[in-house]
């Protein structure tokens, strides 16, 4: 899986294809400081770890998996975690995506406790704008594919939130959830989950979404 780095420019979108040409989608990476988020990340794209990372504010990455048998592009923004950077920037972040993963770290409760707050910030975001994603009034503004991840489940002896509450809080808010932990790379609890399980969401809204077009029609 080949990765690069690019500057907080990139904001090409391709819209839905239905010809069967490769999709390209984009996925921020949300949560507090601290919780795992940019481990994930470099764990999916480049299959490494490291317990300490430096902060970071805003960092684009591509990658072109293979989902479920086809070639895509995934444009995927890892955020920093710092509130200072909440209003604004972090709207900005959601309107500008096709999906969210929002992490949490299960061995420390706070930062789970705190994802209801990034839960309304992503729903005043996306009804904050009235324009559509991906270049036509004809797409609808609609909330991004949101999947909460409960990162660091390797490590039980410190767990502080249960499975079972993380699958509750995410039925509640209408997410899906996933567990993952980017030390281990295969076995259990693959990281790569988190990210197929936002792209099939984001591939549905977009099947949606032509078939709400060729209905109009």
């Amino acid at each position: 899986m080949s990765s690069t780095k690019s500057g907080p420019s990139l904001l090409t979108l391709q819209p839905y294809n239905p010809k069967g040409k490769r999709e390209t989608y984009r996925i921020a990476i949300l949560g507090d400081e601290g919780v795992g988020k940019t481990a994930l990340v470099q764990r999916y794209l480049n299959g490494v770890f490291s317990e300490t990372y430096n902060p970071t504010m805003e960092d684009w990455h591509i990658s072109h998996p293979v989902m479920d048998g086809r070639i895509c592009t995934l444009e995927i923004l890892d955020t920093g975690g710092n509130e200072a950077y909440s209003t604004p920037l972090l709207e900005s972040w959601i309107r500008s995506v096709d999906g969210l993963l929002l992490v949490y770290s299960v061995t420390r409760r706070l930062p789970f406790t705190k994802t209801r707050t990034w839960h309304r910030a992503i729903l005043q975001a996306s009804s904050a704008s009235g324009r559509g994603r991906g270049g036509g009034a004809e797409v609808m503004m609609r909330r991004p594919a949101v999947v909460l991840v409960g990162s660091r489940a390797d490590r039980v002896w410190e767990r502080e939130v249960s499975a079972e509450e993380g699958r509750a809080l995410a039925r509640a808010l209408e997410m899906k959830h996933v567990e993952c932990s980017a030390a281990i790379q295969e076995g259990h609890a693959p990281v790569a989950d988190a990210f197929r399980a936002v792209v099939r969401m984001m591939q549905q809204q977009r099947a949606e979404a032509h078939r709400a077009r060729l209905l109009r029609y």
